[in-house]
């Protein structure tokens, strides 16, 4: 059953029940949900949006999705899925991102992701090919363009500056 879900996932992720059930949705009402889809649906999302604040340990959308885009820099990511894993509608997420940090989301994911080429760059020998595909670009060139475009100089050519002043 669902419930049996919900307190399953609970137990593994240690996450206590009055965390869940509190004066919002005491564990009485939502046993009492099932009665009527409407309040049962309510009853989930309620819970999904506390498992989700647990989850991410953030209250603000913003920093949710912040730390959304760090923890998933290696894969593709859509500010539909952002907005579905934070609990908010995504025309509003990308106007509040664009709002707080100056960039919209797909500037910011392609700023972090030079972030982390430039630390990859400068801290391991990885192949740039290699650095290239890790961080989900599906070519070499596109990667070396952009990262171009971005840090005014060549993969290569950063590699070897940072090497230098080490």
């Amino acid at each position: 059953s669902m419930t049996e879900i919900l307190l399953n996932y609970m137990v593994n992720q240690t996450i206590d029940s009055k965390t869940v059930f509190d004066d919002g949705l005491p564990y009485v009402d939502y046993m009492n949900s099932y009665r009527s889809v409407d309040k049962f649906l309510e009853a989930i999302r309620y819970i999904v949006k506390k498992l989700e604040k647990e989850k991410t340990g953030y209250t603000d959308p913003i920093d949710a999705a912040i730390s959304f885009i760090q923890e998933n820099l290696y894969q593709p990511i859509s500010v539909m899925d952002m907005a579905e894993r934070i609990g908010i509608n995504p025309d509003y997420l990308t106007r509040v991102f664009k709002k707080r940090t100056g960039l919209n989301v797909k500037e910011y994911i392609i700023q972090e992701k030079m972030e982390s080429a430039k630390q990859l760059l400068s801290d391991t020998n990885l192949p740039v090919t290699i650095i290239s595909s890790q961080l989900g670009y599906g070519s070499y060139s596109h990667f070396t363009h952009s990262f171009k475009q971005i840090i005014g100089i060549t993969p290569l050519e950063y590699r070897k500056q940072a090497k230098e002043k080490n």
